[in-house]
């Protein structure tokens, strides 16, 4: 089947767009879809187009999911809230149609999408730091504010999509200054995932350039393969040592005998010591030796923001106050120590900055920190709330209530939501209300919709085209098949425009669109 020029370069252009918008508007991913659609109806051969669909059982598959979805609404009760998310899922079904029906993209097309889609992620990060510099009028309390447009998870996606593209260009294009130039950007999508403190891209990046080098890179190029299997390595090796340093803030605690405590601050007022919340910053006691009669006043000279509310992570100002003075080592937390608090540790608290280490936006190791904190918060039987790492194990413990009630056939498309709703009051959660979310994982996720068939069926679309396709000889797929599946344990990658756009997008241009010879 051949395309007229004009359709052709349509059709191009509208898949660019799609690109595009995936990383900074959604309006820009609906009309883009928009226009693929009307330039598949303006090439008529329906008959034609509908017989290639229908005799493609990997198009098919993927379809699959998507009507699914539909199906899922004979056993909902909430069709509003199905309705919405059937409305997300489009893409499942529309981009593998368009793209499986039209002819492959040409070695340049094909390239030509990819460098669009890399100088896309590229712009989107440096927009981001101009937000992180204060150069655009918005707030960023928390770094994951700079991400403008989408996600920081789908950021951090795409950013390790378009590292492995740019391995593609480096190994395809011998110029050297082509090569310094990929060489430069590359190495500045590494450091901004750090600055992003994406633990969830870093990984990925990790284990993903592992296994390539392994599986793709050792019989084909075995020098290029050792090198980035040793810079692998060494990054874990090194993470692993940077991760045991920092989680000696936990393991090193300062000895304290309650006994031998002073009862009263200098100013004269009782210190109050709970011994029950024996968390501790840097190795010192959080809640001991609090002087909550002089930190209150003294909080309030400071800041206009009360003592009583939350800081800008929505955790309590008092708590987010004495750990980080915990963690400049005061044991004491009264009046005096208060004063040598600067007026950058001020703001850093107000910002809900709790360590005063990790007191700049853009910290990878404060992330860290932050999460070996929360893991030891959880083990001690705290409140979660606000904590993305641990309550990702409240969203997982409830969903799989929930699936073990409806294993069969799920909730449906509709009742997700609430069944989490009367899970979370079942199940008297810990998590305040507000954060009583969904599955975070994307498998769990379609297991409470739909059961163990509609799980099947989903995991059978995932791996069907890598096995009987052969497609894990295909770098660009194996690539992606990684990112994707990876992300989906730990997010629910396919709830959001912008993240089901991202896995039908390149999943069908890899599997279908992508010329034989690239």
């Amino acid at each position: 089947m051949i395309q007229k020029p004009v359709q052709r370069k349509i059709y191009v252009t509208g898949l660019i767009l799609l690109s595009l918008g995936i990383l900074f508007s959604g309006p820009v991913v609906s009309m883009s879809t928009m226009l693929l659609g009307a330039n598949w109806f303006s090439e008529l051969n329906y008959r034609k187009r509908l017989q290639l669909f229908l005799r493609n059982p990997t198009a098919l598959l993927l379809s699959a999911v998507f009507f699914m979805h539909l199906l899922g609404f004979l056993w909902t009760s909430n069709f509003n809230y199905g309705l919405d998310d059937v409305r997300t899922k489009v893409p499942l079904f529309v981009l593998p149609f368009i793209i499986s029906t039209t002819p492959a993209l040409s070695k340049n097309e094909f390239r030509l999408l990819l460098a669009f889609f890399i100088t896309g992620v590229v712009v989107s990060t440096l927009i981001s730091m101009t937000a992180l510099w204060h150069w655009l009028p918005v707030q960023v309390h928390d770094i994951r504010d700079i991400s403008l447009f989408i996600s920081h998870i789908r950021l951090s996606l795409m950013i390790c999509l378009s590292l492995f593209a740019l391995a593609y260009f480096f190994v395809r294009y011998p110029s050297i200054g082509l090569r310094g130039l990929i060489i430069v950007t590359g190495c500045w999508l590494v450091v901004f995932l750090g600055i992003l403190e994406s633990l969830t891209g870093l990984i990925i990046l990790v284990i993903v350039s592992f296994v390539i080098c392994i599986l793709y890179f050792s019989k084909r190029r075995p020098k290029l393969a050792l090198t980035v299997g040793l810079i692998t390595l060494l990054l874990f090796i090194g993470a692993v040592f940077q991760i045991n340093s920092i989680a000696k803030g936990f393991t090193e605690v300062k000895p304290v005998s309650l006994k031998e405590l002073p009862k009263k601050s200098p100013g004269g007022h009782l210190y109050y010591n709970d011994s029950t919340f024996l968390i501790v910053e840097n190795g010192t006691y959080v809640m001991l030796q609090a002087c909550w009669e002089e930190l209150r006043p003294s909080w309030k000279t400071r800041s206009k923001i009360p003592f009583d509310s939350v800081d800008a992570k929505g955790n309590p100002v008092s708590v987010t106050l004495v750990r980080y003075m915990a963690s400049k080592g005061f044991l004491q937390k009264d009046a005096e120590t208060f004063s040598a608090l600067t007026d950058a540790d001020i703001h850093a608290i107000e910002s809900g900055i709790c360590n005063y280490k990790y007191r700049s936006l853009g910290s990878l190791n404060g992330r860290i920190y932050e999460s070996i904190w929360e893991i030891d918060v959880y083990k001690k039987g705290m409140n979660p709330s606000g904590h993305s790492m641990t309550m990702r194990f409240e969203f997982w413990k409830t969903g799989w209530h929930i699936f073990k009630h409806n294993w069969l056939t799920g909730v449906g498309t509709g009742d997700v939501r609430d069944a989490f709703t009367k899970q979370y009051i079942a199940d008297n959660s810990k998590l305040d209300e507000r954060w009583r979310l969904r599955a975070h994982n994307q498998y769990l996720a379609i297991a409470v919709a739909f059961g163990a068939l509609g799980l099947l069926l989903f995991l059978i679309s995932l791996v069907y085209p890598l096995l009987q396709n052969k497609m894990y000889r295909n770098y660009f797929y194996l690539v992606f098949f990684m990112i994707v599946c990876i992300s989906m344990l730990t997010e629910d990658t396919l709830e959001t425009q912008a993240g089901v756009t991202f896995y039908a997008f390149f999943n069908s241009i890899f599997l279908f669109a992508q010329p034989k010879e690239t």
